[in-house]
């Protein structure tokens, strides 16, 4: 079995985006605002100030704000790590993803103009982005990520993608493994939440969190400094966080879909 630990992070948050800007936004007051993404009554804690192009180089036509969070957090993760894409082998490095609703705005939205103007209307591009998938893929071909790979879904999907990145660096499965859990705002979950009348007692909220997982021998290698992995159940407790609440509310924003 393999020592695995930790060696870059990389949050999204309404706190902050990135380590040190989400470091000093935790000191700072609650991460609430307006709904500005639709029409809507509740505030939430959405990500705002993202700027993909200042993290990648490639320019994105679309992308649902899943793999926008998602794009966003691996990139500041291997940014932090000290790594740039190809300084890995590309066979030995992948991406274990958890999001518990996926890219549920882009699924909205294409299945009501399905609905509303047939088949023959149906946006091709749109559908491709609708996949609960569709994040960890991109991200894969964005930082050439060839070898394990995981996505899950449901309550808890980031915690077990976490797990099962840890398992798959033990087993030497891989030497390089991003870890990342992911969730963001959209009008069908907005809408249903309020309807149960959560929205009245917590705030909805949105954001990623990619960590860079390495065998300690592979972080030993290429001179990096790892820190091991805190236990997740603790992490879960110190937090005060259930698998339900995880991934919704604005509490641990960045964490919001796992840890």
């Amino acid at each position: 079995m393999h020592d695995v630990v930790v060696t870059g992070i990389g949050p999204v948050s309404a706190v902050g985006i990135g380590r040190a800007a989400f470091r000093d936004g935790l000191a700072g007051p609650p991460a609430r605002g307006p709904l500005t993404l639709f029409a809507g009554e509740h505030e939430v804690a959405a990500v705002t100030g993202l700027d993909l192009a200042t993290i990648l180089p490639s320019i994105k036509t679309y992308l649902d704000r899943a793999s926008e969070f998602t794009l966003a957090a691996c990139g500041l993760a291997l940014a932090d790590a000290g790594l740039t894409p190809g300084a890995w082998e590309r066979w030995r490095a992948g991406i274990v993803l958890g999001s518990t609703f996926g890219c549920l705005g882009t699924l909205h939205t294409f299945t009501a103009l399905l609905q509303q103007k047939g088949a023959r209307m149906a946006n091709p591009l749109l559908f491709s982005h609708a996949y609960v998938n569709t994040p960890t893929s991109i991200a894969a071909i964005e930082f050439g990520l060839g070898g394990h790979h995981g996505s899950f879904a449901g309550d808890g999907a980031g915690a077990q993608a976490l797990d099962s990145a840890v398992e798959a660096l033990q087993l030497g499965r891989a030497d390089l493994l991003l870890a990342v859990g992911v969730d963001g705002i959209s009008e069908p979950l907005y809408r249903a939440l309020a309807a149960e009348g959560r929205l009245d007692t917590d705030t909805l909220g949105e954001g990623a969190c990619a960590l860079v997982l390495e065998t300690a021998e592979h972080a030993a290698a290429r001179g990096a400094v790892g820190v091991p992995l805190p236990d997740p159940a603790e992490v879960r407790d110190l937090l005060g966080l259930t698998f339900a609440a995880e991934p919704l509310f604005a509490r641990a924003a960045p964490l919001a879909a796992g840890w």
